[in-house]
């Protein structure tokens, strides 16, 4: 009976006990997933583009992107459109037939004045006839040019695509990129992670974090906060700067064209181009590629004569694309046999800008005609 009654004078004192660990638990779990929810809420709202990983480069905001590496921010510089591509504003309808002009640097037009671009010549040759769009931009391999296409190009409701591929480094791009890898079959799908996935956290918040302990790291240094460039961060994000935009020319093509590693970038490069003309076949838009020689090749060879590249093969790249064109049925201009027939009557023209190494105003005026010439002998209309 004394242990009976000790158990029951017991019993009252264990219950609160009880009910007061549920209730810490009960408020521990409320706390979890209200923390979890506003995590999520945070992230959600940073991937919105509320946030996001940027840096300047030439007067023009460049912001990490998952799916396409990196864009242009739109309105970030004087002549950025609202859709972050150089030129005028662009509406989602246009009543006039619409030409995309996909590429590079040297569609952007980084080294001149946006009228003095290939796509804005053209503009000025085709009067009102056409509404042209530049969608290039500085850094992007003809991999980043076919999501632009898929992603945004066909809601534009173009008439013709351009693409111009530079192949003395886009063989590389598409590479070293990682958007894309080519099956047994040859079909071409998405790689799993690409270049800029690889490098930033899984997570933007965690990038959040991260920008807030180098502004930090920053201040402690410098004294004060000042634009933090993404080069900053670390030697991570100082490689995958590297790897964006640092191209060099590619030489695997030229010393072995018939490598395992250069086949692989031809086999890439050729189901690159042949989803560009399935995308735009289905739909029925005219598909047409240019393929443009460097000032190395075309202009100055030093380069390739101190690296001991025969002559033979010094337009080994671009003839790898015609090639591909060729087989694939895609129109194509390849603008080094046009360049030389104009150097060979005219030794004195020029059509690279010696310092910069891209177009000159005049390059890019020729470009801008022999395309004009190709819509007038092909009326698309």
């Amino acid at each position: 009976m004394a242990i009976v009654e000790k158990n029951r004078k017991a019993l009252p004192h264990s219950q609160p006990q009880e009910a007061g660990l549920k209730s810490s638990a009960a408020r521990w779990g409320i706390f979890a997933f209200t923390l979890l929810i506003s995590l999520t809420a945070v992230e959600l709202f940073l991937r919105a583009g509320f946030f996001q990983p940027s840096f300047d480069m030439n007067g023009w905001k460049i912001v990490l992107d998952r799916k396409i590496l990196f864009k242009i921010k739109p309105h970030s510089g004087p002549d950025i459109n609202n859709l972050g591509f150089r030129g005028p504003d662009i509406s989602p309808h246009s009543k006039k037939p619409r030409i995309l002009f996909l590429g590079d640097s040297f569609v952007f037009g980084v080294n001149v004045d946006e009228s003095k671009t290939a796509p804005a010549v053209l503009q000025k040759m085709l009067s009102d006839k056409y509404e042209l769009i530049n969608m290039g931009i500085q850094g992007y391999g003809p991999d980043q040019s076919l999501i632009q296409l898929t992603d945004e190009g066909l809601n534009l409701s173009p008439s013709l695509v351009i693409l111009c591929i530079f192949p003395a480094n886009d063989f590389s791009d598409i590479q070293k990129n990682q958007l894309f890898e080519v099956t047994a079959d040859r079909t071409l799908r998405r790689s799993k992670t690409n270049v800029v996935e690889a490098t930033l956290p899984p997570l933007d918040l965690l990038y959040l974090f991260q920008f807030v302990a180098a502004k930090l790291k920053q201040e402690r240094e410098a004294g004060s906060i000042g634009p933090l460039s993404l080069r900053e961060f670390g030697s991570a994000y100082d490689r995958l700067f590297i790897t964006l935009f640092a191209d060099g020319y590619d030489l695997d093509l030229i010393h072995d064209r018939y490598s395992d590693f250069s086949a692989g970038k031809i086999k890439l490069m050729s189901a690159v181009l042949h989803r560009f003309k399935e995308t735009l076949a289905t739909k029925k838009i005219p598909f047409l590629v240019t393929i443009l020689p460097s000032a190395s090749n075309m202009q100055e060879d030093n380069f390739f004569k101190t690296s001991n590249i025969p002559i033979e093969k010094y337009f080994t790249n671009e003839d790898v694309v015609t090639e591909i064109c060729d087989k694939e049925s895609i129109p194509c201009i390849n603008f080094y046999p046009l360049f030389k027939q104009v150097k060979d009557k005219h030794p004195s023209i020029l059509f690279f800008d010696k310092k910069d190494r891209h177009l000159n105003e005049g390059g890019y005026a020729f470009v801008a005609a022999s395309v004009y010439e190709y819509i007038q002998k092909y009326h698309l209309d």
